[in-house]
């Protein structure tokens, strides 16, 4: 898979996984029809707790959801090739 929209990333890992638009909703605590906005992108407001949730329910971590990498079962990268702002 490309790198894709969020949307995209988050449709694909949930169909991976087996999971119904409802099934998914119902794990994260959000009614099915904003599901279905994040998943076609007209709804861009999730909130970090609600992206959190989603990568626990998906089994991926935030930074696949977001486009960061291309595996969702990629580890995060080290602290040395992060940006130089990313850094503590």
């Amino acid at each position: 898979m490309g790198r894709g929209s969020m949307g995209e990333r988050i449709r694909s890992r949930r169909e991976q996984l087996g999971l119904t638009q409802v099934d998914l909703a119902r794990l994260i605590g959000v009614p099915q029809s904003r599901l279905s906005e994040y998943e076609c992108g007209k709804n861009q407001g999730m909130t970090i707790r609600t992206a959190r949730k989603l990568a626990v329910a998906l089994r991926c971590s935030i930074d696949y959801l977001a486009g960061l990498y291309e595996g969702y079962d990629e580890e995060p990268a080290d602290a040395e090739s992060a940006p130089a702002g990313a850094r503590g």
